[in-house]
């Protein structure tokens, strides 16, 4: 049910007409398109209350039927208009200067508008299929190769044996009583004997 403002209210309480029509005036410069419908409401809610004199005869001055000659001044000087020739025709001509003036624009903005929707959901759907998920790959494992504790022993053990069977031989040899030149010539000869057998183990 249609509620009117206070302004409205007191207006047609007092069968105020110059206020009455104000208030149509001030409807059709808030809403050009008509688009709200409050314009056409307030109408017929005005038309319900009977109020003497409220439509004027029609005058045809200050319109024109040429489109050519729509626009926003013009939409102006017949929503003004309104004030001095309150009529049915009027307001039919101004319904169709509104719906030519601001109509089609509304119509090519919600037109743009939708076209801006649709490009842009496009656009996300395509990067959206082009967008591949993360792949991890399966860390590496490094391996490291041990040494063999019985080769680290065996390279350690063989300068012990050499020095123990050196200290052998120079026993031996002291103990047999030989002279000392022959004791360090047989020990050089021994020791570069077992010099070239460790050699050639090696290789």
């Amino acid at each position: 049910m249609f509620k009117p403002n206070d302004y409205l209210a007191d207006a047609v309480k007092n069968k105020n007409l110059i206020r009455i029509y104000n208030e149509f005036s001030v409807i059709a410069h808030e809403d050009p398109s008509f688009s709200t419908g409050k314009f056409m409401r307030t109408l017929e809610y005005i038309e319900s209350q009977s109020i003497p004199g409220l439509f004027k005869e029609h005058e045809e001055r200050q319109i024109t039927y040429n489109d050519a000659y729509w626009n926003d001044a013009y939409w102006a000087l017949i929503v003004s208009s309104l004030l001095d020739n309150f009529s049915h025709k009027r307001i039919d001509h101004l319904k169709t200067v509104s719906q030519y003036l601001y109509g089609k624009k509304e119509d090519k903005e919600n037109k743009e508008n939708k076209e801006v929707i649709t490009r842009t959901l496009a656009s996300t759907s395509r990067n959206q299929r082009n967008t591949t998920p993360e792949t991890h790959r399966a860390p590496t494992r490094v391996t490291y190769a041990k040494s063999s504790p019985r080769g680290i022993r065996s390279k350690k053990a063989r300068p012990i044996a050499l020095m123990v069977g050196i200290a052998l031989i120079i026993l031996v040899v002291w103990a047999v009583g030989i002279k000392v030149i022959a004791t360090v010539t047989i020990t050089i000869a021994i020791i570069v004997i077992i010099l070239r057998i460790y050699a050639n183990r090696r290789k």
